[in-house]
């Protein structure tokens, strides 16, 4: 039973017993250890913590994201964001037992780890977009809201299958990837946040060559940074506060 599905109707004939789980198991018999130990996971590319943990059965993120074993690598990796090959320990799976009622309809629901969109919206001057009103649309998602005066909307999105989303503010839409932002010390990260930002139109190709360096440039311009064109610490930073993660 997925987290996306609304329900599952459970029939018993005798007293059953059903262990939370990452999915329902039922049994007439003793109860068996069915839990899942630690084990090690492979970040895949579009890959974030939310997703993960719904495919692992946890009910939120912070279980994996709070986990001693990941505090060294969450520690350098800004709002969660992770990048491919980050191996993550995913903890064991705490289960325990229900009792079903005999001859009646047990429904049960697994809520699954809540994902929410944040987007701060900003003119082509960088002031911000204040109090206009915002769709955001994709695969299980329609929403409209209103941005505060800050240009910020938050919007609640499917964990699975949301990939890409539209958002439309007046007569501008505009296109999101959804979890497909790398750390800003990858060049990628750099790269992906200037061409947010509206500095960067090349491909993200991980090579910080001359365009990247322009824009870089270009960026610490504007930003009362030294022009050296080079994505050091302190124009990471500023390029995170500006993006906004």
């Amino acid at each position: 039973m997925h987290a996306d599905e609304p329900s599952q109707d459970l029939m018993g004939s005798a007293t059953e017993l059903v262990r939370r789980a990452p999915a329902c198991v039922m049994s007439s018999g003793p109860a068996q250890d069915n839990s899942m130990p630690a084990r090690q996971y492979t970040v895949k590319n579009g890959e974030d913590l939310f997703e993960i943990a719904a495919e692992c059965g946890f009910r939120s993120a912070d279980t994996i994201r709070d986990h001693a074993a990941n505090a060294e690598l969450m520690a350098d990796r800004n709002e969660g964001i992770l990048r491919p090959g980050d191996v993550l320990t995913i903890p064991e799976i705490e289960t325990d037992w229900l009792a079903l009622d005999a001859g009646k309809k047990n429904v049960f629901r697994r809520p699954g780890p809540p994902r929410l969109l944040k987007l701060r919206l900003v003119d082509d001057d960088g002031d911000p977009i204040a109090n206009e009103a915002v769709t955001v649309s994709g695969t299980g998602v329609q929403a409209d809201v209103t941005t505060d005066g800050a240009g910020c909307v938050e919007v609640e999105v499917p964990v699975r299958n949301c990939k890409s989303l539209l958002v439309t503010v007046g007569d501008r839409e505009i296109e999101l990837d959804v979890a497909d932002l790398d750390p800003v010390d990858s060049v990628t990260g750099v790269q992906a946040r200037l061409s947010n930002l509206g500095y960067f139109v090349g491909a993200r190709d991980d090579d910080y060559g001359e365009t990247t360096r322009a824009c870089v440039s270009e960026f610490q311009s504007d930003n009362q940074l030294p022009q050296t064109g080079v994505a050091c610490a302190m124009t990471r930073q500023k390029l995170v506060d500006k993006h906004g993660c």
